[in-house]
């Protein structure tokens, strides 16, 4: 409890030392359309949360941001457990992983205005950013997993569904937790950037390039606030539920036992 209060108080230090920066730099500017002091930037805030455009165009962020982590995410495992499984498959998706994850983003979004319609795009890159990072972190965890386990549940006849619900599931999650929340977060980034340059209605992209056209810098922060504690919330959520699926997995590994000793 005294370890959790220390990192809270560092945190929240951390936190009033960037906006006390943040002030010295907004009044030797001396300019709201240059750096606006962080007052302006909450005030902003508050108006943009007021907007009755704000809800659908987060919204319609999001919904594009869970589309496209999902999509990379389901894609990765599906192509990496083959991989691992099967070297020369590995060998043969290897060169296409590289390209996809050597092409510069800025390339990836221009290439996706080109080719797609202004509400897929940012799907599109987002996708084809974030599948070989997560193909990478997926196929790590599974090569690195312990082989011994699988023989060992394969001479005793434990069935494959028990074998993945309780040792293959569990210890590939809990490995894969830390870089699915950068991920998101990344994911968060990159879709609205992408809308940002394709002015996709209903998007918080294209409200920060308007902002950015009329050189209210204000309301720029203050979308760009809207982005961060988004990213934030989701690190939360992403929390509780690895939380509630250990709770699960523990439970069940409970009964199981307590079923094998009564029996």
């Amino acid at each position: 409890m005294k370890k959790t209060a220390i990192h809270l108080l560092c945190s929240f230090g951390a936190v009033v030392a960037l906006v006390a920066v943040w002030t010295a730099v907004a009044k030797s500017m001396n300019s709201e359309m240059v750096a606006p002091d962080p007052l302006s930037v909450g005030r902003e805030f508050l108006s943009v949360l007021k907007n009755p455009s704000f809800f659908p165009s987060f919204g319609g962020t999001m919904k594009r941001v869970v589309v496209a982590f999902f999509l990379s995410f389901g894609c990765a495992v599906l192509f990496a457990i083959p991989a691992d499984r099967f070297p020369y498959f590995k060998s043969a998706f290897s060169p296409l992983v590289v390209l996809m994850r050597a092409t510069p983003t800025m390339s990836v979004i221009l290439l996706c205005l080109i080719w797609l319609k202004a509400a897929k795009s940012p799907v599109a890159v987002t996708f084809l950013v974030a599948f070989p990072m997560l193909y990478s972190a997926v196929l790590g965890v599974l090569e690195k997993r312990d082989r011994s386990l699988d023989e060992m549940a394969r001479v005793y006849g434990v069935g494959k569904g028990k074998v993945f619900a309780g040792m293959i599931f569990p210890s590939v999650f809990s490995a894969l937790f830390p870089q699915l929340c950068t991920t998101f977060s990344f994911c968060i980034k990159l879709t609205v950037a992408g809308e940002s340059l394709a002015a996709t209605k209903l998007s918080l992209g294209r409200e920060m390039y308007v902002a950015s056209v009329n050189f209210e810098t204000a309301r720029l922060l203050a979308y760009t606030l809207v982005a961060v504690v988004a990213a934030f919330l989701a690190e939360l959520i992403f929390k509780a539920v690895y939380r509630a699926v250990g709770m699960a997995v523990y439970g069940y590994r409970r009964k199981r036992i307590d079923k094998e000793i009564r029996g």
